[in-house]
């Protein structure tokens, strides 16, 4: 009660405080009353909580998130706090489309470990876990992330966020990246992003972006944007 009494910072220190003393029974309990509390889920609270129930009861943290619909969050906490465990759970889940959210957390933190897993059970490859991998991936090697961030993106918009922040750290290499992509759509789509990414925070890169670009329709159209920001 005195976690859920409190609001913001100190919220977060009394969770803090909480959670490695508390058992099943604690958790469950602070985790009914937030369900009960207006004003929906606090995601960060909630994610903590699973965090610690995951490593001290999974699978009584798991029968409490499937009660209620609350199945990924727990996944993703084990995938985080035991992903050897996490990993073999998977391959016998009943329902995999929630079981799986596992290996896109775990993905996040070790791509390499997911990508190899994947070889030998390529059935797992679903487009929550690939972007999981193409997020893990933007450490260390953003045009590789990127790149599969594309492919397995179902919508003309940046998954995740991916390419914004690649383009806040080396705006450079995004550009040229979003330049090579093959598919002319998909190459627009993403210019796009760029564009409007740099339009709210670096507008004095827009103008040398948008020339160095070839000439065409696409070309006139973003300066013609452009100008009607500055205007």
């Amino acid at each position: 009660l005195s976690v859920l009494a409190a609001r913001g910072f100190e919220a977060s220190e009394r969770l803090a405080r909480f959670l490695p003393k508390a058992g099943p029974a604690e958790l469950a309990a602070l985790m009914a009353t937030l369900l009960e509390r207006d004003g929906g889920l606090d995601e960060a609270m909630t994610e903590a909580v699973f965090l610690r129930w995951m490593i001290i009861d999974p699978a009584g943290g798991q029968v409490f998130a499937e009660k209620h619909s609350l199945g990924r969050m727990a996944w993703r906490a084990w995938g985080k706090v035991d992903p050897e465990a996490a990993m073999a759970a998977v391959q016998t889940s009943r329902d995999l489309a929630t079981a799986t959210s596992a290996l896109g957390a775990i993905a996040e933190i070790d791509p390499q470990r997911v990508q190899v897993w994947l070889d030998q059970h390529p059935q797992f490859r679903t487009h929550s876990v690939m972007l999981g991998v193409a997020s893990g991936l933007m450490a260390t090697d953003p045009a590789a992330g990127a790149t599969l961030a594309a492919a397995w993106s179902t919508e003309p918009v940046d998954q995740g966020g991916l390419v914004r922040r690649w383009a806040q750290r080396d705006p450079d290499a995004a550009w040229a990246w979003a330049q090579s992509l093959p598919d002319r759509a998909r190459r627009n789509d993403t210019l796009q992003v760029l564009v409007d990414q740099w339009a709210r925070t670096d507008p004095d890169r827009l103008s040398a972006a948008i020339t160095s670009l070839p000439d065409g329709w696409n070309k006139w159209r973003f300066y013609i944007d452009h100008g009607a920001r500055l205007a």
